[in-house]
């Protein structure tokens, strides 16, 4: 007579560090914390806009959905990354960065030289990373696995990250901020599809007084096309196209650039093949 086995007890899933799988794993703010100590509080836009979009070649829309989350930007947090990574070098990318980034959002005359776009390109890809995690019950990630390795280990940017940096009019006493994040499917073909395919790229923007990044990341290798109403008050730090430059040369964007930037984007802009 066989003896009753003990059912074996199922084992309890426990999230790893999304860099290098390590745990256990600790807070992290998708905007740094030092941003809401260091700045005024007045005139926050407090919302995360998240949009979804599919788009062809011949830009040709199949699904568009937008979301609003009266959300606090500076108080987000994600628990997705270890100890170590946040203590250790996501530290270091932060401690370089920030004497850049405050004189940007105060808007001061600045030259921005080979290394401190490299720190800053840097510091955006980290940013849109954990960003990435700021809806992950609505929002799918984006930037794969094998990219998150790739710059845990060498923490260079790879060539499929374009980053772009330009200027917002700062009102006095006011520090507009808000994140977005778009998720899109794009192809270098026209599509016919019945149904939507996953999206394949992402978009962040972030805000913050004078201070406007955007990084993009897609799983195909192109070129991308900002609209033009946009590109000529950007300049692109990664891959890198400027030696250095002064960032009060960059013409500033108004109110409503910056509210065709949140609702226009993804939707006009357009990826083409290396030639």
């Amino acid at each position: 007579m066989s003896k009753n086995k003990t059912p074996k007890k199922k084992e309890q899933y426990i999230p790893t560090c999304i860099f290098c799988k390590s745990k256990p794993l600790t807070l992290e703010h998708v905007w740094p914390q030092w941003i809401e100590k260091e700045f005024s509080k007045e005139g926050e836009d407090k919302h995360i806009v998240n949009n979804y979009q599919t788009l062809s070649q011949d830009g040709s829309r199949i699904r568009y959905s937008s979301k609003l989350l009266n959300r606090h930007v500076t108080r987000m947090v994600v628990k997705k990354v270890c100890v170590s990574c946040n203590s250790g070098w996501m530290s270091r990318i932060e401690t370089e960065s920030k004497p850049i980034i405050k004189s940007l959002i105060l808007d001061e005359s600045i030259t921005l030289t080979l290394d401190e776009q490299t720190k800053l390109a840097r510091w955006g890809v980290l940013r849109a990373i954990i960003g990435e995690y700021a809806d992950a019950e609505n929002h799918k990630q984006i930037i794969s696995k094998e990219e998150r390795l790739n710059f845990f280990q060498t923490k260079i940017p790879s060539p499929k990250f374009k980053i772009w940096v330009g200027r917002s009019l700062v009102k006095e006493g006011a520090w507009k901020q808000f994140f977005i994040h778009f998720n899109a499917y794009q192809s270098l073909q026209n599509l016919t599809l019945l149904s939507p395919p996953e999206p394949n790229l992402q978009w962040s923007l972030f805000v913050k007084g004078a201070f406007v990044i955007i990084i993009y990341w897609s799983e195909i290798q192109c070129d991308i096309i900002l609209p033009a109403i946009i590109s000529h008050k950007l300049v692109q730090i990664h891959p890198l196209e400027n030696t250095s430059f002064k960032y009060e040369s960059i013409l500033s964007f108004s109110e409503e650039e910056l509210e065709y930037i949140r609702k226009n984007l993804t939707k006009h802009s357009f990826a083409i093949a290396h030639t």
